[in-house]
């Protein structure tokens, strides 16, 4: 596939691996970067004049594709998934329910609530 008229996609562009490298919409585009494993290290969304970048990074593990240690996005930590034998839950950081990014940092002293996810599981690994 190379475009959707239904979509609004203009172009598709692809690695020679196969995976998504740009997804242009008229002036708009979003681009994808991949690193040697094929792991998506960057997304950048380009809308008029403006560009939003966001990057992940992996750790080293036992996995063959390695644990994703921390999302940045806008040059600022937005996510920081929390691993124990296996990943139980999830970090967010200036980042509402809304989606909406909050207005004041904690300063040093005051707890900031509200910023984990859990995720359960049972003992055969299937979500409880």
């Amino acid at each position: 596939m190379i475009k959707d008229a239904n979509e609004g996609i203009d172009r598709i562009e692809w690695t020679v691996y196969g995976k998504v490298a740009k997804v242009v919409k008229g002036e708009d585009f979003t681009e994808y970067r991949y690193d040697a494993s094929g792991n998506r290290v960057y997304k950048g969304v380009k809308v008029g004049a403006t560009t939003k970048m966001t990057h992940y990074v992996r750790g080293a593990s036992d996995e063959i594709l390695g644990n994703v240690m921390a999302i940045y996005k806008d040059q600022q930590v937005s996510e920081q998934p929390v691993y124990g034998s296996s990943r139980v839950g999830l970090f967010k950081r200036s980042i509402q329910p809304e989606g909406q990014a909050e207005e004041s940092q904690p300063q040093a002293g005051e707890l900031a609530l509200g910023h984990r996810q859990y995720e359960l599981s049972n003992h055969l690994g299937a979500d409880a």
